[in-house]
């Protein structure tokens, strides 16, 4: 941190000045010497010792490095020199204070008595009783004490670690012997060799212990080390050890390529013991549910290539089915019914952009029973799979003409033919389907007497038969027109053509024609005159698709059981263009009123409202569209973002023929003050009968033709109080109004240091969970903290850092 060739240029321009001055400069003007400047309040130059001595508010300047201190002496001869009295010594972001320094003008080597080192804002503090500065950025320290916090003067330091001896480099990472870790001065953990960062920039080495409770896995205690590989490559490989499930071994990768791609990679793998004890109890071999060593892969790459292709990966794959249920890392998908792994390629061409072109390969692992019970060897995946759109624009050669044009091409393949597990008995169709029922296959019994089995309609969870080729094609043109210069006018037609290659039919076709046409205006307000402006759309429309005639299609893609009439009324698109291969011909007539709320011009609320009749023409055979009726549905939607303190979203479907509302969900946060956010969130189902749901486990009769499942009614407060820059305090709970009872409680406590070098919070969850045929109350604790600047400095967006935990709060 000390000067060298600039203090000896400083001496040479001097030399021929030996008279005392009340305030002195001078330059260096030797070749290739920096500007240097000296100012004291008395400065001379003694010439017979060839000494020069500078007193009272000394300060040396040279570029950003700067020396401070009462007293300066500087040998010409020697090329030494002595600094003492409030020392001060600056480079950057660095700085060095002592009472005395000595320093070597020519090899910028020095030795500091006492000296305290400030790295910088983000960095450690060191206190030594020897400082020697061996290089431009390293040291040795000798009786050292190092530490991030940054507390008030008196004040107990919270964590340091001190050393006996220590190499350290500035912005890389320092080699200690003979250290402890000490925690509120007491010294808690002793190593006789110690390497941890010292700077800002990540660094390879050993991050703070993890550690979790409860739950299936039991205490939990994992040793995060960090790997930089690479100038763009982190590696996190954690061994961690629970007390029901042994030892397992998570590894993170993270990874950025060039200017814009980049790689995410997480893997487990482990020996679970809970398993072997189940082994050793079987009087005979395992089923596969039973398989001891259990690992996951978690991928998600995004890679751009050369002609702006660009390609992504996002795989899910884990060694058995209960691999969620057990280990927290996968918790997310506990609920899934498929786990699907997919990778696509894509880009857009054109100057406009227009034309977009996708490829894809895709493959989903049935989640929903036991491996023993698996059915992912009859389940279709897609290899490969091909889609291009035009978006609609304006065609060449007739501007007002709107285009858009369709191409959706799969080929779809089992690994196992179910034929070749069941009987050709249960076949329908042309090896449409295996009318099992919803629970998918007769190798269950316990739900033999489901709903749907022998029905000759196709039930959600059936297995698909034949496989094959598929092609989807669906030109539109439009003709918009504006009418009076207060209506919009939108009319369009086209044609949907899916043609069919399969291994049970060879060649087969369906087609029909879509059109619709939409009315609509907008009017503007100002309501009271203020910054919030109004704008009212009201809209007429029509939707027409024509009959398909698809009974004797293949059947690749079923339509769904519980169609999502908010999703379609609103975007009528997903009516028109639905994907599945048993459309019935419709004639749709909607109304709607669509509500945006603009505020200092952002966009802060929508109301949006919508009536549909639908007149349904005669349903198709195999499909469960065939109990559909002439029916129509009142949706209303609409959200705030940050209007008046308040965030909102809801949408609710009312079914007027049954006088009853189908469905609902509301969310609400509310910021009455700066530290405190309530929220609130509901979500409603009404009864779905027993032969169109999956919920099978919720039926205990012997004759669910007529039953139905619950009505889901349930309710989800919270409250988050941020008391002060430090403490955070959150709470949210689900409640169950049907079955009355408390599905799940998470709390949380998150508590930050005033000095901003260490964190702690702790996460508590109580969920109640179906194990096997019971039900129980699981509870779980996750112990969160870190040192932060030590090698784990990773705290951001209100999470610590030694938590990589995908549970949302």
């Amino acid at each position: 941190m000390l000067a060298s060739g600039w203090v000896l240029g400083l001496l040479c321009a001097m030399a021929t000045s030996p008279a005392a001055t009340r305030s002195a400069s001078a330059r260096s003007d030797e070749a290739g010497r920096e500007s240097v400047r000296i100012t004291a309040d008395h400065l001379e130059y003694e010439a017979e010792r060839e000494l020069f001595v500078a007193e009272g508010h000394v300060r040396i300047v040279r570029g950003d490095r700067s020396i401070e201190a009462d007293w300066v002496v500087v040998s010409r001869a020697t090329e030494r020199g002595i600094a003492s009295g409030n020392v001060v010594y600056r480079d950057g972001g660095e700085e060095l204070r002592s009472e005395l320094l000595q320093f070597d003008i020519e090899t910028l080597q020095g030795l500091v008595y006492q000296g305290h080192l400030d790295t910088g804002e983000a960095g450690f503090l060191v206190e030594a009783d020897r400082l020697i500065r061996t290089g431009d950025d390293t040291y040795t320290v000798v009786s050292g004490s190092f530490t991030t916090c940054r507390c008030a003067e008196g004040e107990r330091i919270p964590w340091s670690i001190d050393a006996g001896k220590a190499e350290v480099k500035i912005g890389g990472y320092a080699t200690a012997q003979n250290t402890t870790l000490d925690i509120l001065g007491v010294p808690i953990v002793w190593l006789p060799w110690l390497i941890f960062p010292v700077k800002t920039e990540r660094e390879s080495g050993v991050l703070f212990p993890e550690f979790g409770f409860g739950g299936r896995a039991g205490i939990e205690v994992g040793l995060p080390l960090f790997w930089a590989a690479h100038e763009n490559i982190g590696v996190i490989a954690t061994p961690t050890y629970m007390t029901k499930r042994g030892f397992k071994q998570d590894l993170e990768l993270e990874a950025l390529i060039g200017e814009r791609s980049s790689a995410k990679v997480f893997g487990a793998f482990g020996r679970d013991e809970q398993r072997v004890k189940a082994k050793k109890a079987l009087k005979g071999p395992p089923d596969n549910e039973n398989r001891i060593s259990r690992w996951t892969v978690l991928v998600d790459y995004d890679q751009w290539l050369p002609g702006d292709w660009r390609v992504k990966a996002d795989l899910k794959l884990i060694s058995d089915n209960e691999y969620a249920l057990d280990y927290d890392e996968f918790s997310e998908y506990r609920h899934d019914l498929f786990l699907e792994s997919e990778i696509f390629g894509f880009r857009h061409f054109g100057r406009d952009g227009r034309l977009g072109a996708v490829g894809s390969v895709i493959h989903a692992n049935d989640l929903q029973v036991v491996d023993s019970r698996d059915r992912d060897d009859f389940v279709h995946q897609q290899l490969p799979g091909l889609r291009a759109d035009i978006m609609s624009g304006p065609t060449p050669g007739m501007h007002k003409l709107v285009t858009r044009f369709e191409f959706d091409y799969a080929n779809y393949y089992f690994d196992r033919s179910p034929q070749d597990e069941f009987s050709s008995a249960l076949l329908v169709g042309d090896d449409l389907f295996l009318d099992v029922g919803v629970d998918g296959g007769e190798f269950l019994p316990k739900f033999e007497e489901i709903a749907g089995e022998g029905n000759d309609i196709f039930d959600e969870g059936e297995l698909l038969a034949d496989e094959g080729h598929r092609l989807v094609l669906h030109p539109r043109a439009a003709y918009p027109l504006r009418l009076w210069d207060r209506l919009e006018l939108y009319p369009e037609i086209g044609y949907r053509q899916t043609l069919y290659a399969t291994r049970a039919q060879n060649f087969a076709q369906q087609g029909h024609i879509t059109a619709r046409v939409d009315l609509r205006t907008r009017l503007v307000g100002n309501p009271g005159g203020g910054t919030l402006n109004h704008v009212v759309e009201p809209t007429l429309g029509w939707s027409f698709v024509g009959n398909a005639s698809s009974s004797g299609a293949p059947l690749f893609v079923p339509a769904t059981t519980l169609p999502q009439h908010r999703l379609r009324q609103f975007e009528r698109d997903n009516l028109l263009a639905d994907p599945s291969d048993r459309v019935n011909s419709r004639n749709t007539f909607s109304f709607g009123i669509a509500n945006r709320l603009y505020r200092h011009g952002r966009l802060r609320g929508t109301l949006n409202l919508s009536f549909d009749r639908h007149l349904v023409g005669k349903g198709t055979t195999y499909s469960v569209t065939e109990r559909d009726d002439d029916f129509s549905r009142l949706v209303v939607a609409g959200e705030t973002a940050g209007l008046y303190r308040v965030n909102s979203r809801f949408n609710l479907t009312f079914d007027p023929k049954r006088e009853r509302v189908e469905e609902g969900h509301f969310s609400l946060a509310v910021a009455p003050w700066s530290w405190v956010v309530l929220s609130a969130g509901y979500r409603y189902r009404a009864p779905i009968a027993a032969n169109t749901a999956r919920y099978f486990s919720q039926i205990n009769s012997d004759d669910p033709w007529d039953q139905s499942t619950p009505a889901l009614s349930q309710i989800r407060p919270g409250i988050t109080l941020n008391l002060g820059s430090r403490l955070k305090l959150r709470y949210s709970a689900s409640y169950d109004f049907d079955k009355t009872h408390l599905q799940s409680q998470v709390g949380a406590f998150e508590y930050r240091s005033k000095c901003k070098c260490w964190a702690i919070g702790l996460d508590v969850q109580n969920i109640r969970r179906r194990v096997g045929d019971r039900i129980k109350n699981e509870i779980s604790f996750q112990l969160r903290y870190s040192l932060l600047g030590a090698g784990d400095d990773s705290l951001r967006a209100g999470a610590f850092a030694n938590t990589r935990s995908r549970r949302d709060f």
